[in-house]
């Protein structure tokens, strides 16, 4: 039997060499699937390797969305194997997709896989790919409309996905491969996946999700995304249903579990000093205002960080060749522990001069320093032309002993006085990205590039006499007040940082501000000193 196998194998083997046959190649494994990040809010997912109907010469009769099951007949075919071994959609110059939501005008988030080969090279120069229009526009190429347009009809193009985030368009039409207006500058090529949301995305993770999974499932180049920031006020609220998780999280779909060292209610009257510093053990503040224990004050279900003008203060220069201070007092909060990655989210309102949430810590790895900073906010309070911006930054100093400065800087005009009440803001730090929330909704992610050491938790008042100004004398005193700081913690932003970094100046060993503030009155509490 094996011997009667072979020569028949010989025989074909022989005939395939004769004739020019190719063996088939070898079965490919299945594409890559992806589970849709907020798929209520999809407007539209065509995908060439599903739900498309042809006759029998592959020119398609239906290409169906995936979402809702409505047809579209493009004029085109279904070719197969034509991008990563998989079927394409082959637009020929005429009649594409055409859908017509006609939803008010709102955001928009576009992704589509295309291709141009040699053999179909040709056509108008200005070429569609997808095409926009708000209804009264009467051209698709500026907003409220909006295109992807190929210049060059002669041209063959590489496998390549293309996002557009629009945070203000029309949406009365949506065309793929023509114009939305004329029906006109018919794309050429082919398109493999498209994608469409109803919605501007904030969030790098999900996008660099369906960027990596339309990239390798078509084989095709892409663009990672590196930072978003909303644009406009916030236009909806998140209902609390639960302090247990956070704001942006109440179903807990993210499985958080609260991490005691970094969160207080603030409610018993007396500072928790096993978790709590009410000073900076390594800065003395931003001059002219010093940080003083006794601006700090636990009561009535808050903490207040006070800034004060005290003429009676002596004038200093605690640093060599830096800047006096004098004449103001103010506060800041400091965690005991240093921590890296989790959800801390603190429910705050803005006081005078600067209020700030941030992360900071100098650490070694290996003998070698990181100092690096995270902003959650620097809000200006009531200081003018400041009152609704959210400030928000990441700083590299020092990374892996390179010196270097690098700011990641973004600013949200949120539309609203952070001064005039309390809100709740959330910053998600993971491996991957950190994320910005005010009152449980995402207003602004980038990518971690350099944040992976671990860091203090701090809150304060400053001074900024060269960003925001000195605050007015009938400003003062003024108040920096949270209401509760709670950190989560799940699979993913685990403490694992012990053994791979130590502290520079660990608060619980190495206080090197000690001397200076031993002499001064501590902080107050409402239940007593």
């Amino acid at each position: 039997m094996f011997r009667r196998f072979g020569r028949i194998l010989l025989v074909c083997l022989c005939a395939s060499a004769i004739l020019g046959c190719v063996a088939p190649p070898p079965p490919r494994l299945a594409p890559p699937t992806l589970e849709l990040p907020d798929a209520e809010e999809a407007l539209l997912w065509l995908d060439a390797t599903q739900g498309v109907e042809t006759d029998a010469d592959g020119r398609v009769l239906a290409w169906k969305d995936r979402l809702t099951g409505a047809a579209y007949t493009p004029d085109a075919r279904l070719i197969h194997g034509a991008m990563n071994h998989l079927p394409s959609v082959r637009f020929m110059g005429g009649q594409g997709v055409r859908l017509e939501p006609n939803l008010p005008p709102g955001p928009l988030s576009v992704f589509v896989v295309y291709q141009r080969t040699e053999s179909q090279v040709g056509g108008p120069g200005r070429q569609r790919v997808y095409s926009i229009w708000d209804g009264e526009s009467p051209v698709d190429l500026y907003l409220p409309s909006a295109a992807e347009v190929i210049n060059n009809g002669d041209a063959a193009l590489e496998p390549t996905v293309r996002q557009q985030f629009l945070h203000e368009a029309g949406r009365t039409r949506i065309a793929i491969g023509m114009n939305a207006i004329t029906g006109e500058d018919n794309f050429r090529g082919d398109i493999a996946e498209v994608l469409i949301y109803r919605r501007a995305f904030l969030s790098v993770t999900k996008v660099n999700r369906i960027l990596a999974y339309l990239g390798e499932k078509w084989g095709a180049k892409y663009k990672p995304e590196k930072a978003f920031t909303r644009r406009g006020p916030l236009t909806w609220s998140v209902q609390r249903i639960t302090d247990a998780y956070p704001l942006s999280d109440q179903e807990n779909r993210e499985g958080w579990t609260l991490y005691e060292p970094w969160s207080d209610e603030f409610d018993d009257g007396v500072l928790d000093t096993e978790k709590w510093m009410p000073y900076n053990h390594v800065w003395y503040g931003r001059a002219p205002a010093r940080f003083l224990p006794s601006n700090v004050e636990e009561g009535f279900g808050t903490v207040k960080l006070a800034m004060r003008k005290d003429p009676s203060l002596e004038p200093v220069y605690f640093y060599p060749d830096g800047e006096e201070y004098k004449d103001y007092s103010s506060a800041t909060l400091s965690s005991r522990t240093a921590k890296r990655y989790g959800y801390i989210e603190a429910r705050a309102k803005a006081g005078v001069g600067s209020s700030a949430f941030w992360l900071y810590a100098e650490t070694f790895k290996e003998g070698k320093l990181n100092r690096l900073e995270i902003d959650t906010y620097e809000l200006g309070g009531l200081e003018k032309g400041y009152e609704t911006l959210y400030n928000m930054n990441a700083w590299k100093f020092v990374k892996d002993g390179v010196p270097g400065r690098f700011q990641w800087h973004a600013t949200w005009d949120a539309g609203v006085r952070f001064a005039d009440d309390f809100h709740v803001f959330g910053l998600k730090w993971t491996e991957d990205a950190i994320e910005y929330y005010v009152d449980g909704v995402l207003v602004r992610s980038i990518i971690n590039q350099y944040w992976h050491s671990p860091l203090l938790l701090l809150f304060d008042t400053e001074t900024m006499p060269h960003w925001f100004g000195v605050p007015p004398d009938d400003h003062l005193p003024g108040f920096h007040e949270i209401d509760y700081v709670r950190t989560w913690i799940n699979e993913e932003t685990v403490d694992t940082w012990q053994g791979e970094y130590t502290l520079k100046n660990d608060p619980k060993t190495n206080n090197p501000l000690a001397d200076y503030y031993s002499q001064l009155p501590p902080h107050v509490n409402a239940a007593g000193p």
